[in-house]
């Protein structure tokens, strides 16, 4: 059995790998087809060929008898999780022979296939918890009003594009849902000050954010994704909290995502890195870093395939000293071992679609409120190199896009919105729905709980547009596409994306959306040249 086919950098990677057999200090195993679902490799259950196993830098694939052989090295041996294959155990801890595989078959992957791509989650237990380990504390030296008005002025700051009287209207009207009292007497400089104290008051529905993250989380599975993809940022801000509280966040995490009928591949983002903004927390503590991440999730770098694409989890973060903090990490560099192992990945699956997810973006968009490119992370001139088709993020909970050389990078804004604290209405909270097939990707933000009827990006080159539909956790019963009074001929793609012959030059899309009930959402979209 081979799987998949080998391209020629593949198979030269491969050669390449099979010469290291002969080196001192190799792991080895086997990846076979587990017929009775034991785990255990029993007589007559085949090895399976062509699948790629990595040591965490090296990668090699399988033989004809499924067999592989690794250099010795620290870390995990893992599976790239072929299509068509489900694998209860994906690595292993090094070190040790014997690393065996075994893998159920299941149905590959159909032509067409709707993932969801969440980013951001910040999930944590409480309002105490936020205050404590999200909140810098108010020096005793600095007047509340300063505090205050410093808050206001970076609150107003971050949304540059709405107007200060809006900024403000918005959050009055959350601490009214909340049950403050007084806000109409409050100056826009003590606005921010007194919704973070409406927060952190005991019975606020500020405070209440666990429901919300419930439902957050039911909705995204019960969109009926093939998979889900987290880029990043799982936990609130394990970077200030102690190792036992970080753990309990990343047991609630699983508890939200595990079992949910969706595989869910997650991607470390900067604020898994344990304790290293907390001096209390020893960096000889086995969680430390991302010490944590290692122990419960397994590899920080990682890939799998599905149809005829192959996924790429990635890790830009290192440790790197600076003059402010001498535990201090880089949150866009790669470790040389991620760098190299990159490097192989892509090589070996050059014969498909390659799309990398990532915590941190690569390029800056010019209508986030910021232009810092510290917040960029770097591929150092792998993606080009390795010809990658799509890289996703997210990390500054805010969407974006933009091209380098052929690669299209898309942003996706925060499942918690500004990290569930403000207002849906002031920063909104949503992930993104993706439908992959024919070696494309189209994409559209849908916002948590509300319906979205918009163009997927990016538009394609055939002449053809893709618009996107849902209604709030679902699809509608129906939708209806028109222009200049007269419907188009529609093709579903999926339960959530249309395909439709649109000239550019006969004015808006007009769509409507028809649920079980009756009711009718209805949305105009503009047309605009196809990039």
């Amino acid at each position: 059995m081979s799987l998949p086919r080998l391209a020629k950098t593949g198979l030269l990677a491969a050669i390449l790998g099979a010469a290291l057999t002969a080196a001192a200090g190799e792991r080895s195993g086997s990846v076979f087809s587990d017929l009775d679902g034991d785990g255990r490799r029993d007589p007559g259950e085949p090895g399976l060929a062509g699948v790629a196993v990595s040591n965490g830098r090296e990668v090699v694939r399988s033989d004809d008898q499924g067999r592989y052989r690794l250099p010795e090295a620290e870390g995990f041996v893992a599976l790239t999780r072929p299509d068509g294959f489900a694998a209860d155990i994906w690595y292993h801890p090094t070190p040790g022979d014997g690393r065996d595989f075994a893998l159920r078959r299941g149905e590959a992957s159909p032509d067409g296939f709707f993932f969801i791509q969440i980013s951001d989650a910040h999930v944590f237990a409480s309002a105490e918890e936020f205050l404590r380990y999200s909140l810098p504390d108010r020096p005793a030296w600095l007047p509340q009003f300063l505090t205050n008005g410093l808050g206001r002025w970076l609150l107003g700051n971050f949304y540059r594009d709405l107007p200060s009287e809006e900024v403000d209207a918005r959050l009055r009207t959350a601490l009214r849902q909340a049950g403050g009292e007084g806000t109409e007497g409050l100056d826009g400089g003590a606005l921010l000050g007194a919704y973070l104290e409406e927060f952190g008051r005991r019975g606020s529905a500020l405070g209440a954010v666990e429901g919300q993250i419930q439902t957050a989380f039911d909705e995204v599975f019960g969109m009926g994704p093939q998979f889900v993809v987290n880029t990043g940022d799982l936990l609130l801000e394990a970077n200030t909290a102690p190792p036992e509280v970080a753990a309990d966040w990343l047991g609630r995490y699983r508890n939200l995502t595990r079992g949910r009928g969706a595989p869910v591949f997650d991607t470390i983002g900067n604020n898994e890195l344990v304790g290293f903004l907390n001096v209390a927390v020893d960096e000889t503590h086995p969680d430390y870093g991302v010490g944590l991440w290692q122990r419960v999730q397994g590899p920080t770098h990682y890939s799998w395939d599905r149809g005829g694409f192959h996924f790429v989890a990635l890790d830009t973060h290192r440790p790197e000293p600076t003059w402010r903090n001498e535990r201090d990490w880089s949150f866009g560099a790669m470790r040389d071992e991620v760098r190299h192992w990159l490097d192989r990945d892509l090589a070996l699956h050059g014969d498909r679609t390659l799309v990398v997810f990532n915590h941190e973006p690569f390029v800056l968009d010019p209508s986030w409120p910021f232009d810092d490119e510290d917040q960029l992370a770097s591929d150092e001139g792998l993606f080009e190199a390795r010809g990658v088709d799509y890289v996703l993020t997210g990390h500054t909970h805010f969407n974006g896009s933009g091209r380098v050389g052929e690669a299209l990078h898309v942003t996706t804004g925060a499942l918690s919105g500004f990290r569930w604290l403000l207002p849906h209405a002031l920063h909104p909270r949503g992930y993104r729905l993706w439908w992959a097939w024919d070696g494309r990707l189209v994409g559209a933000w849908k916002p948590v709980g509300e319906p979205v009827l918009a163009l997927a990006h990016p538009t394609a080159a055939d002449g053809s547009r893709v618009v996107a539909a849902a209604d709030r956790s679902g699809p509608f019963v129906s939708v209806e596409v028109q222009q200049a009074g007269s419907p188009l001929r529609t093709e579903p793609m999926g339960a959530y994306f249309l395909r439709v012959e649109a000239p550019l030059g006969a004015g808006p899309l007009h769509v409507k959306g028809r649920r079980a009930d009756g009711s009718e959402v209805t949305a105009v979209l503009e047309l605009a040249p196809r990039h």
